[in-house]
């Protein structure tokens, strides 16, 4: 199916699942409809199945958005706990689309969890409560872990098997069956430009890979690359934490170590211990390659999140880390609990990173690299080798540790589901191109109106721009619509993260919003969002270390963010010291 029909079936409203294989566009398919939804005044909820994978979309996965987190069933008990939480109710009760990344990831069980949280806080026996849901991904990739798997497969593929516990595919799910998912199979690839390698990827999905391909994969064998982006892919744990520690050694700079720290229960704090995969003894070096292990909503990073270590702050050693994105944050010790209720009963606090010059093809499912080192002599899942190698976009960007051969299989129900995939989306495109442009907007008008968004077409969208750009009143005189939403939710005292989250936004959005708004409204208390007296002191003395020579100052007499900037070394983002300066 092509691309720009997929799109004409998402705007008609279908429930839809977007497949095809890595590379083939289904990200950025995504992105144009949440970029029309938002054009539309729409508002979506865009989540994926994992934290890597949450990262790359720039959302959080679908267990913390949906409020299920790492539960196998819900009880009434657990809905009714769900419901009670005012973040979670009101991000599903507001959304009108919901996006789900990565779906080979979760089981049937979770997606039926899902459609029955949609149904019971929005009140509606439809499926998903009436949501306009899209789930994307590729089945040939890495499976859910579960307990047991069905062995019917024609149950399966129907979605009729007895036993949410049995289920391990989405396609599996009661509520795929009831929702009426329209199929939409990509076939064009983008990501591998070499034909060669192209034929490869499109063999090793399938698990049908001939000997001329495993003769061009045996070529790339212990290649020495010389990449300052490599990065190393293991299949087991015990591999990634021996390469990571013999390459931290590797780096002549100075060692920091941090101890976590914990209380409660002896017992429930091994369950976190082992759960929160955070060392015991964290150990790093400038220059140290890391990953993040826990989401933060404020400093934006999540569980996924990669970057190098810069810097070591002189007044706590705590680690400094540059993104890929160019972004540097000042890493400070996080929290994972457990609770019942409203009691604490065990706490670890350690620092979210652990070492990332090599990780698990799991934690890559979501990556697209320039080089890596990848070791496929011990693959044992469905899909790993495959997500492994197509991740890279080239041939030439590999280097090859080891390969077993018999482990480049494909799931045979994941074989019959696809050839069922590509029969439906072939009916779902000839149906939508049989359709005149007219009868498509038609279509396209009408869902938009049933979810109460504002359409535009294509034309009317640029010619607006065009006229939103030619204004010259100063923006700074009328507050946007969007300010306005923000003002509003700051006038019932939101935190940033909070407010963050109700409105689909990044916190570092909500505090440059918060900038523009103080000063406008003077009448309304903006003192509960005053920076930790911490970041206060920092920006003190940072202003306090400038001399008098130091272009710290703009024209108008106010301070430069980006000389207090350069001066912290990146430990704090612009819109931090942005907020911070309001409140001196």
């Amino acid at each position: 199916m092509k691309q720009s029909t997929a799109l004409d079936i998402l705007k008609s409203g279908k429930n839809v699942f977007l497949t095809g294989q890595a590379g083939s566009g289904k990200t950025y398919l995504i992105n144009q409809y949440i970029q029309h939804l938002w054009n539309s005044e729409v508002v979506v909820a865009v989540t994926a199945s994992t934290g890597i994978a949450a990262t790359h979309i720039g959302w959080v996965t679908i267990h913390s958005r949906s409020g299920i987190g790492i539960k196998d069933y819900l009880t009434d008990h657990d809905i009714e706990l769900i419901i009670q939480k005012e973040n979670i109710f009101k991000n599903i009760t507001k959304a009108k689309v919901l996006i789900i990344d990565e779906i080979s990831m979760l089981s049937a069980n979770l997606i039926d969890m899902i459609d029955k949280v949609c149904q019971q806080v929005r009140r509606n026996n439809r499926p998903f409560g009436g949501l306009q849901v899209i789930l994307c991904g590729d089945f040939f990739q890495l499976p859910p872990v579960v307990r047991y798997v069905a062995e019917d497969t024609d149950q399966l593929l129907l979605g009729l098997n007895n036993g949410a516990d049995k289920k391990r595919f989405a396609f599996a799910s009661h509520a795929r069956k009831t929702a009426e998912f329209a199929i939409c199979y990509l076939e064009t690839q983008h990501r591998q430009s070499e034909g060669l390698f192209s034929t490869i990827l499109d063999e090793l999905r399938t698990g049908d890979i001939s000997d001329q391909s495993i003769s061009l994969l045996h070529t790339r064998m212990n290649q020495n690359i010389d990449h300052p982006t490599l990065v190393r892919l293991y299949t087991h744990n015990i591999d990634v934490d021996r390469i990571n520690h013999e390459q931290l050694e590797l780096l002549d700079t100075t060692q920091y170590s941090y101890s976590y720290k914990g209380s409660g229960d002896k017992k429930l704090l091994e369950v976190i211990k082992k759960g929160m995969l955070a060392m015991e003894v964290l150990t790093l070096k400038l220059g140290a390659q890391v990953i993040f292990l826990k989401n933060n909503g404020v400093k934006w990073y999540n569980n996924g999140t990669t970057g190098i270590v810069i810097s070591f702050e002189w007044y706590d050693n705590l680690p400094v880390v540059e993104l890929k994105s160019g972004e540097k944050i000042r890493v400070e010790p996080e929290i994972w609990s457990i609770e019942n209720g409203d009691s604490v009963l065990a706490t670890v606090s350690q620092i979210p990173l652990k070492l990332a010059r090599a990780i698990t093809v799991h934690k890559s499912q979501g990556m697209t690299l320039d080089a890596a080192e990848i070791d496929l002599s011990k693959v044992f899942e469905p899909g790993q080798a495959y997500v492994a190698l197509s991740r890279l976009r080239t041939l030439e960007g590999l280097s090859l540790l080891g390969l077993n051969t018999s482990g480049l299989n494909a799931h045979p129900l994941v074989l019959r589901a696809d050839k069922y995939f590509q029969e439906q989306s072939q009916i779902m495109a000839e149906e939508y191109e049989s359709y005149t442009k007219d009868e498509l907007e038609t279509l396209h008008k009408a869902f938009m109106k049933m979810i109460g968004g504002t359409y535009h077409d294509e034309n009317d969208l640029n010619n607006r721009n065009t006229e939103v750009k030619k204004k010259s009143a100063p923006k700074a005189k009328v507050a946007s619509n969007t300010l306005l939403q923000t003002l509003d939710l700051v006038k019932e005292n939101k935190s940033i993260s909070q407010i963050a989250e109700e409105r689909w936004l990044v916190a570092t959005t909500i505090m440059d919003h918060v900038t523009k708004l103080k000063p406008l409204h003077p009448d309304v208390d903006f003192s509960y969002l005053r920076p930790s007296e911490h970041l206060m002191w920092l920006i003190q003395w940072a202003i306090q270390s400038f001399d008098e020579n130091s272009q710290h100052l703009n024209p108008d007499g106010s301070r430069n963010s980006k000389a207090i900037y350069i001066q912290l070394r990146g430990a704090l983002t612009y819109p931090e010291i942005k907020m911070c300066l309001l409140f001196i």
